[in-house]
């Protein structure tokens, strides 16, 4: 093979016309005649770690990979690359699962055991939304018909997801890395709530990105939001309708959560 492959073979295939070999960190691809070589270690956004890679009679690949799924490639171009995926959350992890009225949240998690450790989990959220999925991972959202914003914040580590009960398709999450986050699906935007300039908690975000810290949101009937904090002396924070935030001081019952 004129391609030297560094990496642990996982499978062999053939057709005849088309040879791939598939590793743990890519796939070597090329024709019978040797005149088309290529080695495929990222496809739409992911590095793949393929388990087999077969060619089918229209001359496009296929790919099933040991970490996405199902990867479908029509060509070399790579621009029409698609991931195939079965229809629910777009990852296998689940930290805390929310319902509301038909609607389904999971957030896929982000603290280690100590709960103290960013796991940096980029994997994001998925909810269950009028029968269809909705996948919003670390900074893109896959919505039927919804682009959301450029400007919408990267944001990692999520562990729980609250629906609003009066509109259920305004959801809260709880991120361990970037705090407490707005998602609007019908404007198609994601937004970080870090209070008032001039409170702890927007001072403590800037200055410590890595300490926000957000482990729990819940919405009230009245509209609410409820969220706890670590790392702040305010750990339990209430965002009302308005727009304005309520701080409540909890040193005194959560030692050192606020050091």
């Amino acid at each position: 093979f004129p391609v030297t492959i560094p990496y642990r073979v996982r499978s062999i295939w053939s057709n005849g016309e088309w040879f791939t070999i598939s590793t743990n960190y890519g796939v070597a691809l090329t024709n019978s005649s040797l005149t088309a070589i290529l080695w495929e270690s990222f496809i739409r956004g992911q590095f793949i770690s393929p388990q087999i890679c077969i060619f089918d009679q229209y001359g496009g690949y296929w790919i099933g990979d040991n970490d996405y799924g199902l990867a479908h490639c029509p060509d070399f171009s790579e621009s029409q690359d698609r991931w195939i995926k079965p229809q629910g959350p777009a990852f296998a992890s689940s930290l805390k699962v929310n319902a509301y009225n038909n609607n389904v949240w999971v957030a896929s998690g982000g603290v280690g055991s100590d709960f103290q450790t960013n796991l940096w989990n980029s994997s994001g959220i998925s909810g269950f939304v009028d029968n269809t999925w909705v996948n919003l991972s670390a900074d893109t959202m896959d919505y039927p018909s919804t682009s959301f914003n450029s400007i919408s914040p990267f944001f990692c580590d999520p562990m729980e997801v609250a629906i609003t009960p009066s509109n259920n398709r305004v959801v809260y999450a709880a991120s361990w890395e970037e705090g407490l986050m707005r998602v609007d699906l019908d404007v198609g935007n994601v937004q970080t709530l870090k209070g008032e300039e001039g409170t702890e908690l927007y001072t403590n975000v800037w200055a410590s990105p890595d300490f926000i810290a957000c482990g729990a949101v819940t919405v009230d009937n009245d509209g609410v939001v409820w969220a706890a904090f670590s790392k702040i002396k305010y750990g339990i924070v209430a965002y009302l309708t308005s727009g304005r935030y309520v701080f409540f001081d909890t040193r005194s019952y959560l030692y050192r959560d606020w050091e």
